[in-house]
């Protein structure tokens, strides 16, 4: 059986990262083809996720990355948020965050995590582990349409 291949459509990200160094990086990894949104805190995350405010015309996104150590509210806060919530609780969270407490990972899959990844220092390891999820999350997972 063949399937007809449809064209790859534009994969929208949100990143709740408040560190500008970690954020550049990560863009830097993404094709031009993707659009990745960023919100430097908790707060400012869930306010684009709920199309508050100066965010009430954003797309939602097709997947959420998220530090766990953000101000206002930190990354598992957020996680808990979009999982307890019918109309975000489809949406894949990855978890990408210095923390590689086996509390922090246990507790961010508890509330709902589809992936956690350990940020690397070296840049090179860095690089990566952020192709690593290029490979997989952009361009192996299929996403179903906002709706």
């Amino acid at each position: 059986m063949t399937h007809k291949a449809e064209a790859p459509r534009q994969i929208r990200i949100l990143l709740i990262e408040d560190n500008a160094a970690d954020a550049d990086l990560f863009q830097l990894a993404m094709s031009v083809d993707h659009a990745v949104a960023i919100a430097q805190t908790g707060a400012e995350a869930l306010d684009r996720l709920f199309q508050r405010g100066r965010f009430e015309k954003m797309v939602r996104p097709d997947i959420v990355v998220v530090d766990l150590s953000l101000p206002i509210l930190n990354g598992h806060d957020v996680i808990n948020v979009m999982k307890s919530n019918s109309n975000l609780r489809s949406i894949p969270i990855v978890v990408l965050s210095a923390s590689s407490r086996i509390e922090d990972v246990r507790r961010a899959y508890d509330l709902g995590a589809s992936a956690y990844i350990v940020k690397r220092t070296a840049l090179i390891e860095a690089e990566k582990t952020l192709s690593a999820f290029v490979d997989f999350w952009i361009d192996q997972v299929i996403y179903a349409p906002a709706g």
